[in-house]
């Protein structure tokens, strides 16, 4: 059994298994299995990634809008979420979008913290990046899903996380 995400790609939504696999992964889209390999370009931050024996270079990217993957020179908007944030999202939507309380920010994956952007107290936008999570040779950007205040911060750079941990909590 791997771990499930919900994932955007180009405006489409789909849910994907990620299981590690002898030093490198399958992932289920669908009812489709495939085999993935990662491998990192010493001194870049491209990928070779090979897919069921293709090999695609790919270069994430951070935009306002959001995050991208380059896969051979063409631009691809990602969006990656945990079975948890996608539910959340979801009920926040069936509710016309009103969040009340607090909202805790989890680790999408097992990772590194690569960077934390906010602390104690700090005024957030929707959207705004808050704590960047290494995972899978990618960053992963965990952005505030709505306008508020940050009322703590759990992790610094440098800290393992697991998945489903609590990153940051807002209020």
């Amino acid at each position: 059994m791997g771990t499930h995400y919900h994932i955007t790609v180009g405006g489409e939504e789909h849910l994907v298994e990620l299981v590690p696999h002898e030093g490198d992964f399958r992932i289920r889209l669908g009812d489709e299995w495939y085999e993935v390999g990662v491998e990192r370009m010493a001194g870049t931050d491209a990928f070779n990634l090979l897919l069921n024996g293709k090999v695609y270079r790919t270069v994430g990217e951070s935009t306002p809008g959001g995050s991208s993957i380059l896969v051979d020179g063409k631009r691809i908007p990602v969006v990656t979420e945990t079975k948890q944030q996608a539910l959340r999202r979801e009920l926040a939507a069936r509710s016309g979008g009103k969040k009340q309380g607090e909202q805790s920010l989890n680790a999408p994956m097992t990772g590194q913290i690569v960077d934390v952007f906010v602390s104690a107290d700090d005024e957030v936008k929707k959207g705004q990046v808050l704590v960047v999570v290494e995972a899978m040779k990618m960053n992963n950007e965990i952005r505030a899903a709505q306008d508020g205040v940050v009322k703590a911060v759990h992790v610094q750079k440098g800290d393992r996380v697991e998945q489903g941990a609590t990153l940051v909590v807002l209020a």
